[in-house]
């Protein structure tokens, strides 16, 4: 003897109830069709720059859509295939769309503006704009000599070139150099390095600072300052 589970199979019963609610319901008339199709939103890029109208396009939305935006952007138009918005400041780095249907809602995001960065390690809030390497974790005693390699996330960075995320040095006994484990690029004699990726040899005792930032296709973001106190 064999069963069925309840998700694999309806009864007789069930299917008839459906029908029947299917037929007397004008709502659910609206989806009966021999295709399914479904609802979904697209936007031409992920990342606009300050001024940018930001076009929003809806597919198989139907009729009865109702469109909600995030605060710090203004409607443009709407219809119920497209809505046009603009962000009213840069203060917020995000902007979203709301597309309510009769059954779900579609909810789609970007940024605005410039990059902002963080670390993958220590500190990864990329809204902040200092970062301490010892609050997040870094030790504070190291052997002279020592190297630390870091890496750099972010927000809003649509660019993929080494030359789209730069480092900087601030002040401190340290350089910039090359790893025997990642791909590093120094350069201008160890005062600065490129790519997502920067590896620091610490020559002495005392704070460093790093200076970091990432660009996209509206510019150059803002420098996330990075400090670190250590003993040799």
């Amino acid at each position: 003897m064999s069963y069925y589970f309840f998700r694999h199979r309806f009864s007789n019963g069930q299917v008839a109830r459906m029908k029947t609610t299917i037929s007397n319901n004008s709502m659910l008339q609206k989806v009966i069709g021999q295709n399914c199709v479904i609802p979904s939103m697209s936007v031409t890029k992920t990342t606009f720059c300050s001024g940018e109208n930001i076009v929003y396009t809806l597919q198989n939305g139907g009729t009865n859509v109702v469109w909600n935006v995030s605060p710090n952007a203004d409607i443009i138009s709407q219809n119920n295939s497209s809505i046009t918005i603009k962000p009213k400041t840069l203060f917020e780095r995000t902007a979203y769309v709301e597309a309510v249907l009769p059954f779900q809602t579609i909810k789609k995001e970007v940024w605005i503006g410039t990059p902002l960065v963080g670390l993958t390690m220590y500190c990864n809030d990329v809204f902040s704009t200092t970062c301490d390497l010892n609050s997040g974790g870094a030790s504070g005693s190291l052997p002279p000599g020592s190297k630390i390699t870091l890496s750099m996330l972010g927000k809003g960075t649509d660019l993929s070139s080494t030359n789209d995320w730069e480092w900087e040095k601030g002040f401190g006994d340290f350089i910039f150099t090359t790893s025997d484990e990642y791909v590093t690029s120094p350069i201008d004699n160890g005062n600065g390095s490129l790519g997502k990726t920067a590896t620091i040899q610490i020559n002495g005792s005392g704070t460093i600072q790093i200076k970091t930032r990432a660009k996209n296709s509206c510019g150059w973001g803002d420098w996330k300052y990075i400090m670190y106190s250590v003993s040799m």
